[in-house]
């Protein structure tokens, strides 16, 4: 998580002497208060630039699974499995134009909720997450910031398509106290290791191409019955030329009867 800053600003003012102090004593800011708020910015500076390259590896090599260190975290890593494959067109305009392919909206989130301390935490938390990756834009637009439109894309059309797809990483758990409710996140392969990750990313892809070959097939046979290739009945409108190379039985026996009756008459004339 990002070290939380808390920064008071003080306007300039006269030091208060002995007769309006009171015996109130009131620290001043010296060298050693703002050499504190300087390092605590160059630490976070240097946990965002950590967290950069680490996403930039990550991404460079998307089949495979990754582990994220960062230091003074209470977890030594953070294991994410392999990249899935997405959709290329996602809604909205959240993402920086250069980046790696294999980095898409999914693809963050699942890795931001992978980020969670303790695996769990709300859709802010989630937001928190993604907005330190280096592939979210800063604002929507010109001015708006962007925090807000991700927690609707969020929760409008990524985590709907995100849980309910083939063995999601992540799960909803509704906590309720009786007054409110509460959303809570929970990552699924908290306790995977990247073997494990690697095997359930391979037993996905093979079902994925399953699915595409059943598809493939339904829609071939749809497309015979479609195009007329092989019709499932004869024209209706009867034709004087046989439509077959066997005529009716019955049509070609009357016939035949009639030819006998004409040859038994012209003996008979004879």
């Amino acid at each position: 998580m990002r070290p939380t800053l808390n920064i008071q600003m003080e306007s300039n003012m006269a030091v208060a002497g002995p007769s309006q102090t009171a015996g109130v004593s009131m620290p001043l800011a010296g060298p050693s208060q703002t050499a504190g708020v300087s390092n605590i910015c160059a630490n976070y500076e240097d946990l965002l630039a950590d967290i950069h390259m680490q996403e930039m590896e990550r991404f460079r090599n998307p089949v495979t699974a990754f582990s994220y260190r960062f230091k003074g975290q209470t977890k030594e890593e953070y294991i994410v499995g392999p990249v899935r494959a997405d959709p290329k067109v996602i809604k909205g305009n959240l993402m920086t134009d250069r980046r790696p392919l294999s980095a898409t909206i999914c693809a963050l989130f699942r890795d931001a909720v992978a980020l969670l301390e303790g695996g769990q935490g709300s859709l802010n938390d989630i937001v928190e997450k993604l907005y330190e990756s280096q592939f979210i834009k800063r604002t929507y637009g010109s001015k708006t910031a962007m925090k807000p439109k991700l927690v609707v894309a969020l929760s409008s059309y990524i985590m709907p398509k995100l849980l309910v797809e083939d063995n999601p990483c992540v799960s909803i758990n509704r906590i309720s106290n009786g007054l409110s409710e509460k959303t809570i996140y929970s990552y699924k392969f908290l306790s995977n290791n990247k073997e494990d990750l690697e095997k359930i990313a391979e037993e996905d892809c093979k079902a994925k191409k399953k699915t595409v070959k059943r598809r493939k097939t339904l829609a071939a046979l749809s497309d015979l019955d479609v195009n007329g290739k092989l019709p499932n009945n004869l024209p209706s409108t009867p034709s004087p030329v046989p439509t077959t190379a066997f005529p009716n039985k019955t049509l070609m026996a009357s016939s035949l009867l009639h030819v006998g009756e004409s040859r038994n008459t012209d003996e008979n004339h004879e």
